[in-house]
């Protein structure tokens, strides 16, 4: 029996199963036949009736009166929309997004930036001489920095050490860059003009390369049909007015930027950076806002898009489905104001609530949502607007079958609703994307936050974005580092 005075869980701690076909598996029980074990939690259906009629008096808890829901199929197709060499090298993938126009405008405002410091400032007397960075030497600069990325030094001098100096590590960055020339630029770096003016945006210094990427990354490939909604972090520790703290996530203080991702690659589909309240008008709440941004280039698919606690509430659900966008998240229990006490946890500011058995579950149905109370360590509260609410899945959890005096844990396969078991299966977008990214990630401290945002969200994740666009189209997998470790020396 779960104790009253526990507190509910609203689901945000429900364990994930990322890596669960590569754990030993003792004793698992399969259930042969879901549909049997559907049939005899709420009674046989009729399989034929597909067009759900809908419901006039709310909520609808008993499984004989449910009405089935039908999955509606994506209506477009995973691609990539680039023409590409016959025999395509790592670097030609990391071109699509970083076409000549990028660039180019990274050239001109990095030289721009130099004569603006000189004019303002004078040369020092110990500065070395100065010459505009040509395209070649900026290409070798950034994959210098993607190097640095997978080859961790505690300092940046410390690729250049040569001779008795190089006791740490052996590299070869001097022969594609002096040291000196390489802090030249990196002093100089720059994405915007300092004399343009910068309104209100406080992205002013991103905006241009942030509105290009985005682009590039929804137009360049077309990922699958199920989507994740999450935030991740950005980490940086200096004075910022719209920097973040989570306790809860690994990164706690940062740039928090908001990711719709595919599934199954981790692929960035859309993306914005977090700096506060958008615009003056009033909004319905953050996550309503959010997964709506976010969800701007899939309305009218028919994609599935999954999302937390944080985001999930009966009014975006219904939302999301007539823009023809199916969602499902876990859901906080204070937002469940209109579903039935009967099927909600029972609390002590509930009494009329129900109280489960570890693993049991119960289900209701209203006219756009379907949702389910299944009891793991904690309730876990489930909400979706497209599946069926006699639908069934599985999941794999940590038992002891204590009845047959065997108290070792074992991991089991349980049978659960599908909107949780999907939930599971699919919530995992963003954080795949951010392991991979972590791959790539240059850690050395910087004072100005639009570095470690523009070094993070651009070229990490582009190099990221380019390994998942590639995958395709290799004939077995190969290791995920082989797209950046070979940028500087493919014709940079």
């Amino acid at each position: 029996m779960a104790e009253l005075d526990d507190p509910v869980s609203d689901g945000s701690d429900f364990e994930l199963d990322y890596d669960a076909e590569l754990e030993e598996v003792a004793d698992i029980e399969l259930f042969d036949d879901v549909e049997h074990i559907a049939a005899q939690i709420f009674g046989d259906g009729d399989e034929e009736e597909l067009d759900f009629a809908g419901f006039l008096g709310g909520w609808v808890t008993d499984p004989a009166n449910f009405q089935p829901r039908q999955v509606r199929d994506y209506r477009r197709q995973c691609q990539v929309n680039a023409n590409l060499p016959e025999n395509p090298k790592p670097v030609d993938f990391f071109y699509l997004f970083w076409d000549d126009t990028m660039w180019r405008r990274l050239l001109v405002e990095t030289n721009r930036y130099h004569d603006q410091q000189v004019r303002q400032k004078g040369v020092a007397p110990s500065a070395p001489t100065w010459k505009p960075i040509t395209n070649e030497e900026m290409k070798t600069f950034i994959g210098l920095i993607l190097m640095m990325g997978i080859i961790r030094l505690p300092q940046r001098n410390d690729y250049w050490r040569i001779g008795e100096d190089c006791w740490l590590a052996h590299t070869n960055f001097n022969k594609a860059m002096s040291r000196n020339r390489f802090n030249d630029i990196w002093r100089y770096l720059h994405t915007q003009d300092n004399m343009a003016p910068a309104g209100e945006d406080r992205l002013i210094k991103l905006r241009w390369f942030l509105n290009r990427l985005c682009d590039k990354y929804q137009h360049v490939y077309t990922p699958g049909p199920t989507y994740s909604v999450d935030e991740t972090m950005v980490k940086y520790k200096g004075r910022l007015m719209f920097r973040q703290y989570m306790p809860m996530k690994p990164t706690k203080w940062g740039i928090k930027v908001w990711c719709l991702a595919e599934s199954t690659t981790g692929y960035v589909a859309n993306f914005q950076v977090y700096t506060g309240k958008e615009g003056r008008a009033p909004e319905r709440g953050l996550g309503h806002r959010v997964v709506t941004d976010m969800t701007v280039p899939l309305q009218g698919t028919q994609a599935q898009v999954y999302f937390d606690n944080f985001f999930t509430s009966e009014k975006l659900l219904t939302d999301l489905a007539n823009l023809n966008i199916q969602a499902c998240g876990t859901v906080r229990q204070d937002r469940c104001h209109d579903v039935p006490p009967r099927i909600l946890p029972k609390t002590k500011k509930r009494p009329t609530g129900v109280v489960l058995e570890r693993h049991q579950f119960r289900v209701g149905q209203n006219d756009t949502c379907t949702f389910s109370h299944w009891q793991d360590t904690k309730p876990v509260l489930v909400m979706s607007n497209f599946h069926d609410p006699r639908a069934m899945g599985q999941v794999r959890r940590t038992t002891r079958d204590a009845a047959a005096g065997d108290n070792r844990p074992q991991r089991r396969y349980i049978a659960v609703p599908a909107c949780l078991a999907d939930y599971q299966s699919h919530m995992k977008g963003v954080d795949l994307a951010d392991q991979m990214t972590g791959y790539y990630t240059l850690n050395h401290r910087s004072w100005k936050w639009w570095r470690r945002l523009f070094s993070t969200s651009f070229w990490s994740a582009s190099t990221t974005l380019s390994w998942c666009v590639r995958r395709p189209t290799l004939m077995r997998p190969q290791r995920r580092s082989s797209t950046s470790s070979k940028l500087w020396h493919t014709g940079w």
